[in-house]
């Protein structure tokens, strides 16, 4: 288990090694048992990422607002938003 805590820091932090990738998170608990039970959690949803191609799902309204934060900044991205809420709108209701 690599299980550790940094700093001065009241909670344990995570860190392991898999397919050449170093992960490092924090279990924002200050408990190590559950920060152990999060560490084999998230071992494995790293492996079946890695290494079974598992991908994490993605909802239709998180990918526009995915799309919409990559246009910030530009001219269009008002208009894209707008158009956003009007998709969003009609699809749902």
């Amino acid at each position: 288990m690599s299980v550790l805590r940094r700093g001065k820091s009241k909670n344990w932090y995570i860190q392991f090694q898999i397919g050449g990738r170093t992960i490092i998170k924090s279990s924002r608990s200050p408990s190590r048992k559950v920060a152990e039970q999060i560490e084999t959690q998230l071992r494995a949803q790293v492996h079946a990422g890695i290494y079974l191609g598992h991908k994490p799902t993605l909802t239709f309204g998180e990918a526009l607002a995915r799309f919409a934060s990559s246009k910030q900044g530009t001219p269009n991205h008002r208009n894209v938003s707008g158009h956003i809420r009007a998709i969003l709108r009609t699809i749902i209701g």
